[in-house]
């Protein structure tokens, strides 16, 4: 329980009003509310063959009370105080955090996984009031090129595709009306699968540096693409999908049977699960699937499921919007 989440909580009455305003705000909030409930029903549906973890339930529940609360925080605060000030006051408190209190990876590589994320929030919310799309366009290619030089892939191609949206919004006026949101979705789409060729190419001729390359090519060696053969993971979720559709339960802990099917799908990609990574990462501490539909799924099943999609739904219709009015 963060000093944030408290606050948030503490401020329920102030900001709900404020969610009650903006299209799927209340969904979001009594869906997310809604999958405690549901996780504990599925604790007791796989109580036979598991154990159960409490400690793993209070903190899953507390993420996703904390999400919703400091969702709804930030949508009353913008009536306040500007978007880019909030970002900006985001990305602060997510570097000093990452600094505090360092993740485990965060010593092997600090600028990737300790800053460029919440340095890319704070220099892209102080440039968010700005009208000249020319100063946001050559601060996020900027941004991209660092990560890149940094090992981070992931980052980087993020940056390059929004770099490809912003120039689009640069574009000569041809008619007064704007596309609608639903085709500049499929221009985003374009736009990613694009990205995503271009950064592989990038990354497998060594223009993103030597280790980049090596293990890039060692991943579409092993499983064909750069997608499946940098997230294993996937073919562990799918495999413990079907074998348990309906999901664990927030605090569920796998049992021998599950660590095994979520073996077989990572070595069904080619990838070696009998490292120690599925035993102490991915099952160390409940179950970490390296992704937010796998992770929500896990925790939550088909509640948890719709909850992401529909942050997904509500994610990518706003930016569309946006991009289709040139916001």
């Amino acid at each position: 329980v963060t000093p944030g989440y408290l606050i948030a909580i503490a401020l329920l009455p102030v900001w709900y009003g404020s969610v009650r305003r903006y299209y799927g705000g209340r969904w979001i909030f009594w869906l997310a509310l809604a999958c405690i409930p549901f996780a504990l029903f599925l604790v007791q549906l796989n109580s036979v063959g598991h154990t159960f973890a409490a400690s793993v339930f209070v903190g899953q529940s507390v993420l996703v009370v904390g999400f919703i609360c400091g969702l709804g925080l930030f949508l009353w605060a913008q009536r306040i105080v500007t978007r880019g000030l909030i970002g900006a006051a985001f990305g602060a408190g997510m570097l000093v955090g990452e600094l505090v209190q360092p993740g485990d990876l965060t010593a092997t590589n600090p600028l990737k996984f300790a800053v460029a994320l919440p340095a890319s929030i704070i220099v892209l919310s102080l440039l968010e009031g700005s009208r000249h799309l020319g100063r946001q366009l050559v601060a996020v290619l900027a941004l991209g090129i660092g990560g890149a030089l940094v090992d981070a892939r992931s980052f980087f191609a993020i940056c390059l595709l929004t770099a490809v949206l912003v120039g689009w919004q640069m574009r000569p006026r041809t008619s007064k009306r704007s596309a609608s949101w639903g085709w500049t979705v499929l221009l985003i789409a374009s736009a990613g699968a694009v990205v995503y060729y271009l950064g592989t190419t990038l990354a497998v001729d060594g223009y993103l540096g030597e280790q980049t390359q090596q293990r890039s090519i060692a991943q579409i060696d092993a499983s064909g693409s750069l997608l499946l053969g940098g997230r294993p993971e996937l073919g562990a979720t799918a495999a413990l999908v079907e074998r348990m559709p309906w999901g664990f339960g927030a605090g569920t802990v796998p049992n021998l049977t599950d660590i095994n099917t979520a073996k077989t799908g990572m070595a069904a990609l080619g990838y070696d699960p009998n490292n120690g990574y599925v035993e102490r990462y991915m099952f160390g501490t409940g179950i970490n699937l390296h992704s937010v539909v796998g992770d929500t799924w896990a925790a939550f099943g088909i509640l948890g499921v719709l909850l992401a999609l529909s942050i997904l739904y509500l994610m990518v219709r706003g930016a569309a919007t946006r991009i289709a009015q040139r916001q």
